[in-house]
């Protein structure tokens, strides 16, 4: 899961502008220390932590700002755009796995 957020995080971070670029990637690299210190306090065999939950929310906090700054504000049409759909995809897939996992530690969590 630490290898997906990082290789959609860097994706993003390619895609957008210099003064986001700094902050996203610092993000990034104190997502993967609380995911290291999730991983020591818990154990590797929970999933669906709130860690994971939290990397998602960024990831598509990331696609919303690459969306805005590369295809929405261009002079030719959304739907030819190869970065548009990415950033839709990615959008959708990670603000539907949302609730979903939230959802899945919270009953996982109430034994």
């Amino acid at each position: 899961m630490i290898i997906e957020i990082w290789l959609l995080g860097v994706a993003a971070i390619k895609l957008m502008y210099l003064k986001a670029k700094r902050l996203f990637f610092l993000v990034l690299i104190v997502y993967t220390a609380f995911w290291a210190i999730n991983i020591a306090m818990s154990s590797v065999y929970v999933f669906a932590s709130m860690t994971f939950i939290s990397g998602l929310a960024i990831l598509t906090a990331m696609y919303l700002i690459v969306l805005f700054n590369n295809s929405v504000f261009k002079s030719n049409s959304m739907l030819q755009q190869p970065v548009f759909w990415l950033s839709i995809s990615t959008i959708l897939y990670c603000s539907c796995d949302i609730p979903y996992f939230g959802l899945h530690n919270y009953l996982g969590s109430a034994d």
